[in-house]
């Protein structure tokens, strides 16, 4: 029969002998866990599925060709890898800055390549400026180095009492000339 004292130093060293196999185990076993929280509904084209990285609530800010400063934000930032400067964007906010004006184009995704400052907007595309006018498109992709805003789907906005219906558009020197493309439409008011 065991008395108590030997069966005390048996568990002793019983859990002596596990406690020192889980540190070995752990120390073998030193490979990081990497856990990336991504809900695939979300990522809407096939080159993001391996992501990468994802950020929140980002800021992009640039300098154009004349030394204005333009910005893209976003509610979320998916990056495909390590290498390329694409970001896929959820609630993209684009600022442009021109003299004294601030020019603001928003929608409802897209995606941004940091490197060539190329930000391709989807969704409900609205062009503004806060006071003169505004225009809304379902796509429009903006050129931050050639100050170019375009895009080639229906277009409707228009400036106090004007407004305007057109199949295309292309914004140059931002904001300061604006091209309609297509079949378009302009109303006039005398109000």
């Amino acid at each position: 029969m065991i008395n108590y004292s030997n069966f005390i130093k048996t568990l002793k060293s019983l859990f002596l002998i596990i406690s020192i196999l889980l540190v070995l185990l752990i120390l073998i076993n030193k490979t990081p866990m990497k856990r990336i929280m991504v809900d695939n509904n979300d990522i809407e084209r096939d080159d993001f599925l391996g992501v990468h990285q994802i950020l929140f609530k980002p800021s992009f800010i640039g300098l154009d060709k004349k030394k204005q400063p333009f910005k893209v934000s976003a509610a979320k930032a998916t990056k495909l890898n390590n290498f390329d400067e694409i970001f896929n964007l959820e609630k993209p906010v684009g600022q442009i800055t021109s003299n004294n004006e601030i020019y603001f184009l928003s929608g409802d995704s897209g995606l941004f390549d940091k490197s060539k400052q190329i930000l391709q907007l989807e969704g409900d595309v609205v062009f503004e400026d806060k006071n003169l006018f505004s225009f809304h498109t379902e796509e429009a992709s903006v050129d931050f180095k050639k100050k170019v805003i375009f895009g080639n789907t229906k277009i409707t906005g228009g400036k106090e009492n004007s407004s305007i219906i057109s199949q295309g558009f292309k914004i140059v020197n931002k904001g300061t000339e604006i091209f309609f493309i297509g079949r378009s439409k302009l109303i006039l008011s005398k109000d």
